[in-house]
């Protein structure tokens, strides 16, 4: 079994609210969608950030998945690409709570799929989860609609650009 390290990049601001949705959601997938079958586990994860990190995974509690569990909640849950509208993504970068590397796992999977060229991806500065500003959101809506309408999205670059730009270190979304 390989041996993973985990670092929360979890702001402390955001970790009440994290907890309690994670806790949520857990609870939904496990209860209600799976009948109480688990497809979690943790073993082979090495938590680290703690001040004690060999106390820390001396003594949390270690499980497998149900593999069962793991495949139906597959069924319910993976993303297969294949969209057939225009679809936009507006993201902060420093989003305390969905942490804008995700945006990189979307974009690659439309790209598998073959539907790539219906994905525009755009970014705020900003630092908030669900709370950006008015103004980006009009502006999104706005060239998303016009997009929908005439097939034209706003200026972006070209995929050969896009491929030069992403050799640069230290430019874009590492996935």
């Amino acid at each position: 079994m390989r041996s993973h390290s985990h670092d929360s990049n979890v702001q402390e601001k955001s970790l009440k609210t994290d907890l309690l949705y994670a806790t949520y959601l857990f609870h939904d997938i496990v209860v209600k969608r799976l009948g109480g079958r688990n497809p979690f586990g943790n073993r082979g994860v090495r938590y680290t950030g703690s001040h004690d990190d060999q106390a820390l995974n001396a003594g949390v509690a270690r499980f497998s998945p149900d593999p069962a569990a793991r495949r139906d909640l597959s069924y319910d849950s993976d993303l297969t690409g294949r969209v057939n509208l225009p679809v936009l993504t507006l993201h902060a970068i420093h989003d305390p709570q969905v942490f804008v590397e995700h945006e990189a796992a979307y974009r690659a999977t439309l790209r598998a799929a073959g539907r790539g060229g219906r994905l525009v991806q755009t970014f705020t500065t900003e630092s908030e989860h669900g709370k950006l500003s008015d103004s980006e959101y009009a502006a999104s809506i706005t060239a998303l609609d016009r997009w929908a309408h005439t097939g034209r999205s706003w200026p972006a670059m070209t995929a050969a650009q896009e491929r030069a730009w992403s050799r640069i270190d230290g430019v874009g979304i590492a996935p």
